[in-house]
Formats: C-alpha cells, sequence, structure tokens
C-alpha cells in the first residue's frame, strides 16, 4: 500500500513517514493538513519496502503542481459590546474568573478530529428570567427566586424608621434662648437711655443681635429614614443663624460601616469668639469658654474598609446621644458600627 497521500489544495503528493498515526499531515508545498484515510494511517504503522515490482515505483511520478498561497482568513470585527440601557436598573456582575462551565467541550489540539473547545462566560442565567448571576448565586435578585428550589422567595419586610437628631440643643430651646437675649439686649439698651447714656448706637446693637444669632442658631440636623422595604436615606440640614442653608442626601452606600469617635478641638473660630466676648465682657467670655470650648466632642462618621473616615454626619457633646445615633444609623443602613473612644 502506498504511503503518501495526494494534498486536497494543491494537489502535490504528500510522503508519510513511518509510525505516522495522525489524522492529518502538513503539505510541504502549501502548508495544507491533508487528510490521511484510517486504512493509510494502520498501513503507516509498518513501513513498506518498495520493490522493483511494486506499483509505487512503476507508476508514473505525478508531476507537483506549482503551490500556491492558502487563502487568508477572513478578519472578524471585535464584536462590540452590547449598549446598556439606562432605564434598565438591575444590578450588573462582573464574570469570575476562570470562566466556570465551558460551553463546549473540545481540545486546542488541531490534529485529533475534535471541536474546538468553547470556555464558559464566567456568570450563569437564571433559569426563570435569564438574567446573569454570579456562577455562586443562589437567589436571583431579578425575578426573586431561590435557584435551587425555583419558588420565588417573600421580600423581607423592614420596621420603619423616621428619627432626627440635631446637634447640641433644640431648634426650640435655641430660638428661647434667643428670645430672652433679645429681650435682655433692648432692657439694657433702655437703662442706658434712661441714664443719659448714648455709647451703644443702632449698628452696635444689632452686631450684638447678630452674633447671638449666629452662635445660637448655626447647628446641623440629621434626619434618618427607613421605609418598609429597607430603603433607607440620610439627610442632613445646615442652618447658619437659624436659616436653612443647605439640605444634602448623605452618600452612605460608597462606606463600609459607622465610627463614633471622641475629640477635644474646638477650633479657632471658636477660640476667636471668646476672645471676641471677653472683649465686650468677661461674663460671656466665660460661659462661651465653659459651654462651647470646654466639653468633649463626640463625632459619628462614615468609615471606609480600613477604619478611615469618609465622611462626619453628625456631632454632640453627649456620648450617650452620639451613641444612639450611630447605633439607630447603622440599623437602618446595615452598615457595621464601632465605637472608637
Amino acid at each position: 500500500m502506498s504511503n503518501w497521500v495526494h494534498c486536497q489544495n494543491c494537489g502535490g503528493r504528500v510522503e508519510i513517514p513511518p509510525n505516522y498515526s495522525r489524522a492529518k499531515i502538513r503539505c510541504g508545498g502549501c502548508g495544507y493538513y491533508a487528510e490521511i484515510p484510517p486504512e493509510m494511517r494502520s498501513a503507516a504503522e509498518e513501513p513498506t519496502i518498495p520493490t522493483e515490482e511494486s506499483p509505487a515505483l512503476s507508476a508514473p511520478r505525478a508531476e507537483p503542481r506549482v503551490a500556491r498561497a492558502a487563502p487568508a482568513k477572513p478578519t472578524i470585527a471585535p464584536k462590540a459590546k452590547p449598549q446598556i440601557d439606562p432605564r434598565d436598573h438591575r444590578p450588573r456582575f462582573e464574570p469570575d474568573e476562570p470562566g466556570g462551565k465551558p460551553l463546549l467541550d473540545g481540545t486546542q489540539d488541531e490534529d485529533d478530529d475534535r471541536p474546538y473547545a468553547v470556555p464558559g462566560t464566567g456568570t450563569k442565567n437564571c433559569p426563570k428570567c435569564r438574567s446573569e448571576l454570579p456562577l455562586n448565586a443562589v437567589f436571583c435578585v431579578h425575578c426573586g427566586r431561590d435557584l435551587q428550589t425555583g419558588e420565588k422567595v417573600k421580600k423581607r419586610t423592614f420596621e420603619p424608621i423616621d428619627r432626627e437628631w440635631e446637634e447640641g440643643w433644640s431648634l426650640q430651646f435655641r430660638l428661647q434662648l434667643l428670645i430672652g437675649c433679645v429681650a435682655l439686649d433692648f432692657l439694657a439698651l433702655i437703662v442706658l437711655i434712661i441714664n443719659g447714656d448714648y455709647s451703644v448706637g443702632v449698628i452696635t446693637l444689632l452686631l450684638q443681635l447678630g452674633l447671638q444669632a449666629f452662635l445660637l442658631g448655626t447647628f446641623d440636623r440629621l434626619n434618618v429614614k427607613r421605609t418598609s422595604k429597607g430603603e433607607a436615606t440620610l439627610t442632613r440640614t445646615q442652618r447658619l443663624a437659624f436659616l436653612t442653608m443647605k439640605v444634602t442626601k448623605v452618600k452612605w452606600k460608597k462606606s463600609e460601616g459607622l465610627g463614633l469617635v471622641g475629640s477635644h478641638n474646638p477650633g479657632i473660630f471658636a477660640w476667636l469668639i471668646c476672645i471676641y466676648c471677653a472683649m465686650l465682657c468677661i461674663v460671656p467670655a466665660i460661659a462661651f469658654y465653659w459651654f462651647i470650648i470646654r466639653p468633649e466632642r463626640f463625632e459619628v462618621i462614615l468609615c471606609d474598609t480600613y477604619g478611615g473616615t469618609d465622611e462626619i454626619i453628625f456631632r454632640s457633646k453627649d456620648r450617650d446621644h452620639a451613641h444612639e445615633v450611630g447605633r439607630i444609623v447603622a440599623e437602618a443602613t446595615g452598615l457595621w458600627y464601632r465605637a472608637v473612644l
């Protein structure tokens, strides 16, 4: 039996070496992988010694054709990523590595007559809604079904929370103090006028009232709300001299936890106000130092993974008050809470 085959691409003769048992052999003229019939593969394992009567020697040798280049493979443009609908608010998952179960079992060898292997996508689909999920998911966040039983899981209901805290005194108490300070200012002004002392002018009186309104009416308020579905919202309201200046939503979802820290740093601005009060009268300066500068401050902060400060959401001079705020905010948001004093 002959130990050569014709190339299906260029027509040239391709010699089969001894003990060659693969299904294809590379043509030396054009590079094409010519197919070898099964009977010739078995014959190739036992090489034959050609004789004078051998048909391989007596048969006229076919003229080899001119080798031609293999046709170029068409270039396939990379598939564009699918456009995500901005109205689709379903969560997206990154594919896991390795890609999980392969889509098609096969091989990377070109000579074993098996198809090429197709790796997995790194995600799996929900059997009900066909949405993409991580490989280790046991629950579909899109349709709410258990992937093992196929039953729809009942949605968890949460106890609603609606609380608010003001830093320091309450708004009502601050307004009462402001009214008392204004009454004392006008009483002192009347006494000075009766005594014939006109050293206190209108501008001085207005500055005094403005300073009192600034000291009593500058504070922040924190609102915490959680619906029965578990959606939590934190809102901070900043007041300046009793006027609402800014209302912002706290971006707590970018943080990992909550912390409670204590400090004794009133800031240079508080000391400047104390010095100004001392220039007017020593009594308000002592009161400002005793009630504003001297007490220790406690801050409720949002923390990152390593415990670093992301944002300060509440300040208080009462440790129990600050601890209550941190505990309820952690309960509403699901963040971990740690008191570091």
